[in-house]
């Protein structure tokens, strides 16, 4: 009995993260709005403090609100907002909403993956390559179109074994945001469809392993910013047809 109890305030707590974070998301509570009291969410919602607190806690955690001591919740700006967060692009997909232009992701891949890919010409050992050719390798062999969730991990563990493979703590320590963009960008623009442009893909990604290996920073950086352009040519026709994060269908 005390597990399904638990279980239903668990629910109702992410019920309640959910109804917040859309409704700001939507405009419901304009940049700089007071959201309820906590009081009222607790009655509203037949939550305890502490379950609204946590909701209230996850919210800040996404840079949708912030506190001020005496005064309430409130709204944050926009530019706050952690739009690649996984909790909050989870809850924007579920509502249909908008956080950014398939655009403006694959601007922020041209920037800092080049250098990345450059970097790790300069400091991958052989387990980071080993990594990233276990990463391909699953690639390759994952191609079919009933194997896109496997070849899409895969895919996301090569550049997360990439962005370790520079050895610099501020890139490391970037890496969730980092993470979290790639991740975006393949599950926007991954050609669903089309088994053989996955595999080149995969052969490209191999590519830069070789480049890696060569210790040759300005063909690694060659070789990223084609991987980006190849992505963002998909990206853009995905615009031109009006698709834009979230794509549900993917």
């Amino acid at each position: 009995m005390k597990t399904n109890l638990k279980s239903s305030k668990k629910y109702l707590y992410d019920e309640l993260l959910g109804t917040l974070a859309t409704m700001i998301l939507k405009g419901e509570y304009p940049i700089g709005s007071q959201l309820p009291k906590e009081q009222e969410l607790c009655l509203e919602y037949g939550l305890s403090r502490t379950s609204v607190r946590e909701a209230l806690h996850s919210l800040r955690n996404m840079g949708l609100v912030i506190s001020r001591p005496k005064a309430g919740t409130f709204v944050a700006d926009r530019l706050q907002w952690k739009i690649l967060d996984s909790l909050l692009l989870d809850i924007a997909d579920e509502a249909g909403i908008e956080l950014f232009k398939i655009s403006e992701l694959e601007r922020f891949r041209r920037v800092i993956e080049p250098s990345v890919a450059a970097m790790a010409a300069e400091s991958a050992d052989a387990d980071d390559i080993k990594r990233m050719e276990e990463a391909v390798a699953i690639m390759k062999a994952n191609c079919e179109i009933h194997q896109t969730e496997i070849y899409n991990e895969a895919d996301l563990a090569f550049h997360y074994a990439l962005i370790h493979a520079t050895h610099n703590v501020i890139f490391i320590q970037l890496a969730p945001t980092m993470h979290a963009a790639v991740n975006s960008s393949i599950q926007i623009t991954c050609p669903l469809d089309e088994p053989e442009e996955r595999y080149k893909s995969a052969e490209t990604h191999a590519q830069l392993i070789d480049a890696i290996r060569l210790r040759d920073a300005e063909l690694c950086r060659y070789i990223s910013t084609q991987m980006i352009f190849n992505s963002s040519q998909r990206a853009l026709s995905l615009e031109k047809e009006g698709r834009s994060w979230p794509i549900s269908a993917i």
